[in-house]
């Protein structure tokens, strides 16, 4: 059995693909879950719709083969849609986006972390990382706006911290953890991409080579931590 692997979820995206190549490149297994082929992987699995149902098959497929993971990296996220932008004033809100931004941004990572949990060593040291926001900090939200992004990733926060606390008692090795990889040059951001500064705007490859030096780093504390692409801490 192999307990040294990498599993990313979303490995279609922007930072996911480029990531699966930096791991690949390194010489890790690695398992990807996306909605589009993934070739250069060890293992992959299709997943063109993602629920409750669907999740729970792929992670007991992957516990039928012997998968277990050291890093498991989660990309699942929208920020807008051809029918859908972030809401600029409270007169943008609608029922129907909020339930999308709630469904993509909350509820399915809830439900690959409640299926996750029998795919880690119980004492191995490993990381279980979700893509959020800084836009998801409560105490940061200094601006308003995007009411329903940022509800959705403070919400996504909130069920990471939550779940630590039972990871810690059924898989103690594992660290949670919320991750803003700052401004990607992909098409989740590239709309909003001109807000930001030059010098800190990202190409997925450099967004994944953050992403992979956090993920190495060695940890003491077995708290979840909300940290962003620079390894700074951000208020929850």
């Amino acid at each position: 059995m192999d307990t040294d692997a990498v599993l990313v979820i979303g490995a279609g995206g922007g930072i996911g693909s480029a990531l699966t190549e930096l791991l690949v490149e390194s010489g890790k297994r690695v398992f990807c879950v996306s909605r589009r082929p993934c070739s250069a992987s060890s293992g992959s699995m299709l997943l063109p719709e993602q629920n409750d149902s669907t999740i729970a098959r792929c992670c007991q497929t992957m516990l039928e083969q012997g998968w277990r993971f050291k890093w498991v990296i989660c990309h699942i996220g929208v920020l807008y849609e051809s029918t859908m932008m972030p809401e600029k004033r409270l007169e943008d809100l609608q029922a129907q986006h909020l339930q999308r931004y709630f469904e993509v941004n909350s509820i399915l990572p809830a439900l690959w972390l409640k299926h996750l949990v029998g795919l880690f060593e119980p004492h191995q040291d490993a990381r279980l990382a979700f893509l959020s926001a800084r836009v998801g900090s409560i105490e940061d939200n200094r601006f308003g706006g995007w009411y329903g992004y940022r509800a959705s990733k403070a919400a996504l926060n909130m069920l990471v911290k939550t779940a630590q606390v039972e990871y810690a008692r059924r898989v103690p090795g594992v660290q949670l953890m919320c991750y803003h990889p700052g401004t990607v040059d992909t098409p989740l951001s590239r709309p909003f991409k001109g807000g930001a500064p030059r010098d800190q705007r990202l190409s997925a490859h450099q967004a994944a080579q953050y992403l992979l030096s956090e993920l190495q780093k060695p940890r003491q504390q077995r708290e979840a931590i909300f940290i962003d692409w620079q390894g700074h801490p951000i208020h929850w």
